[in-house]
């Protein structure tokens, strides 16, 4: 707890306000204070001077007003430990001479957590052709983690602009899930916000406060089921069997490269990728495996290094991990996940 002093001089010619040193002079200045917090006024001056300490708020501060001679130049006031709060309270200090003084304190909110940041520091969402909600990751801005104990009881809201998303709510730092906006259109973007809320059980104003966490959510053609179909016009593509394989037409992508990363691989099992993707299988997706130098360039003469993969997908809503066989040397390689698609649908 801490101890804020107020020094008071009195004097007794008339035209001289007490000289007052310790607190704010003014309500916008208020000292803040909190629970358990002490001010000690102690008067000094003229011999037959007294100060007459009054308005002291009863329900901030315990310990009421007092008069302060040169035999009793001190008065103590505390904190109570449930104060009213977000006021300045003018507490009056009157010298012999007529003259008045002021002084302010204020017991101020506690305030939310709002040093946010998406995990990774992630500032955009990419959502596949299907989707009508997102999920984001909230955490510390200063560390990428979700433990902070300064945020524990601090909630978290989604807004669309100005509009909050229903149920798009948790308390304390981590995972909101199947928050229900997303774009309509493949190409388009909508812009979200987070706000925080410490509530009064807390020592919070219970107020919604805009944070420094703002992202985007992409649709994109990332289509949710693999069976391919024909278009009206365009080129087709069958297999043997008279399978179609493929259809496109002007504007459209083959192959296309959806996710990229860098692993290293292992002599003696297999390592896992989770590439965050949805909607892509071993029908309509592809891997491809690159050896890599230091500056992350494909290695002369080992652009294209075969090894054994697997995409491993249960649904076409479930994210996509890709799987890498044994190698016989464990080495630097990076993985590029391509995907066939046609206009979306």
């Amino acid at each position: 707890m801490a101890n804020f002093p107020v020094s008071i001089v009195v004097s007794t010619i008339g035209g001289e306000p007490p000289v007052i040193g310790g607190l704010g002079q003014s309500a916008a200045t208020a000292t803040a204070v909190q629970p358990g917090d002490t001010i000690t006024f102690t008067r000094s001056g003229a011999s037959n001077g007294d100060a007459v300490i009054s308005g002291v708020a009863t329900n901030i501060f315990s310990g009421g007003g007092a008069t302060l001679t040169s035999g009793s130049p001190t008065h103590v006031i505390t904190v109570l430990a449930t104060p009213v709060k977000g006021v300045a309270d003018q507490i009056s200090i009157a010298a012999d001479n007529g003259e008045v003084g002021n002084v302010y304190a204020i017991v101020e909110y506690a305030q939310p957590f709002k040093n946010l940041s998406l995990q990774d520091s992630a500032t955009s969402i990419d959502v596949n052709d299907l989707a009508t909600d997102h999920s984001i990751t909230i955490v510390d801005r200063s560390n990428n983690r979700t433990d902070t104990a300064a945020a524990d009881n601090t909630d978290f809201r989604v807004r669309q602009g100005s509009t909050v998303i229903s149920g798009a709510t948790r308390t304390d730092l981590g995972l909101i899930s199947n928050i229900a906006s997303a774009p309509a259109n493949i190409g388009e973007t909508l812009s979200y916000n987070v706000q925080a809320r410490l509530d009064s059980a807390n020592g919070g104003d219970n107020f919604w406060q805009s944070t420094n966490l703002t992202y985007s959510v992409n649709k994109v053609g990332v289509q949710g089921s693999a069976d391919p179909f024909a278009l009206a016009y365009g080129i087709a593509i069958y297999d043997d069997s008279a399978n179609l394989v493929a259809s496109f037409s002007d504007g459209s992508s083959l192959i296309r490269r959806v996710a990229t990363t860098t692993v290293t691989t292992s002599t003696t099992g297999t390592v896992d990728w989770n590439t965050g993707k949805t909607g892509i299988n071993e029908i309509n997706g592809l891997v491809q495996i690159r050896g890599q130098d230091v500056s992350g360039s494909p290695e002369e003469g080992e652009y294209n290094i075969n090894l054994a993969t697997r995409i491993l997908s249960d649904s076409a809503n479930d994210e996509v991990t890709v799987r890498i066989g044994r190698d016989k040397t464990a080495r630097s390689v990076r993985i590029d996940l391509l995907q066939s698609r046609g206009p979306s649908r």
